[in-house]
């Protein structure tokens, strides 16, 4: 910010804000959800200062697995292999740690099994820290036509459901130097990378 100074950072914002308006013409609200956005929340918190950060959580084995077979690009080597993943989620704890020390009330935490298991009851917890209206139309977004660019695709095609919650049990075996080395961290964050599957 000292580089950019006032002039620099109020281009930077008005950039990112074009290239929005370019890709989602018309939109009146617009979802950032790039994996690594974690890193930048603080600049991008002083740039738009009433941006709502919506921080979606789920079982590290779980996360790992699915980046791991979703075969991520360049950039996100850490998902290439479970002790690198380890080391990567312990630094990003860490820092979302710190975000929420620096920006209270700023973020929402969003646990991917909460949100599978009673899908209304987030989504409207999530509307509410976001200062929108419940729309029934919110859990049926699959009916919603229009192109995917994610890795998402598939997902946002189908209602929400709990097919991929605990998948990384079936890998236990393979995943062991992941779950031993997050063991402690998943505890404190509510999940058991002990328990077999029931």
């Amino acid at each position: 910010l000292r580089m950019l100074g006032p002039e620099g950072s109020r281009d930077l914002a008005a950039g990112y804000l074009s290239l929005l308006r370019f890709m989602a013409p018309g939109a009146s609200r617009v979802v950032d959800k790039m994996p690594q956005n974690f890193i930048h929340i603080g600049f991008a918190a002083l740039l738009f200062p009433n941006m709502r950060i919506v921080h979606c959580m789920r079982n590290p084995a779980d996360n790992f697995l699915s980046a791991f077979q979703n075969n991520m690009k360049s950039g996100h080597s850490y998902s290439y292999a479970p002790d690198d993943y380890a080391g990567y989620y312990k630094q990003y704890l860490r820092l979302m740690r710190h975000w929420r020390d620096v920006l209270p009330g700023r973020i929402f935490d969003l646990r991917y099994e909460e949100l599978t298991a009673d899908p209304e009851t987030k989504v409207k917890s999530l509307l509410d820290f976001l200062d929108l209206p419940w729309d029934e139309r919110c859990l049926r977004f699959y009916e919603r036509g229009g192109s995917v660019k994610t890795l998402s695709r598939h997902q946002v095609r189908a209602p929400i459901h709990s097919g991929s919650v605990e998948k990384w049990r079936n890998y236990a075996e393979e995943l062991k130097p992941l779950t031993e080395a997050l063991r402690a961290e998943a505890a404190a964050l509510g999940y058991d990378l002990d328990q077999p599957r029931s």
